[in-house]
């Protein structure tokens, strides 16, 4: 059992390398942060996937960020967001789940 859990962790520490290759600094550091702390590194895996999910869609919503790479995403955005942008992704995940069980 222990074995498979350490080849678990290698393939969650590599999925989590894979998106941060593409991922802007400041996510590079929060994931520095979460891997020091008691977060299990599933826990850690989504939290980088979920905050990748969240730019894509951020840079297909404003326009002046719609040609950059995702290293170069403003992290100004996330200090401008509104509780109208929180719902609108919210919104925009139910309708994605809706469209999978469709």
């Amino acid at each position: 059992m222990a074995i498979y859990k350490e080849e678990l962790t290698k393939k969650y520490e590599a999925k989590i390398d894979f998106m941060l290759q593409e991922a802007p600094s400041y996510l590079r550091e929060f994931y520095e942060y979460m891997k020091h702390g008691q977060r299990v590194v599933k826990t850690q895996l989504n939290y980088i996937d979920n905050v990748m999910d969240f730019l894509r869609y951020e840079r297909q919503q404003i326009p002046s960020c719609s040609k950059d790479d995702l290293k170069d995403f403003p992290l100004e955005v996330f200090q401008q967001l509104t509780l109208q942008d929180m719902n609108e992704y919210r919104n925009f995940l139910y309708d994605q789940i809706g469209n999978k069980e469709a």
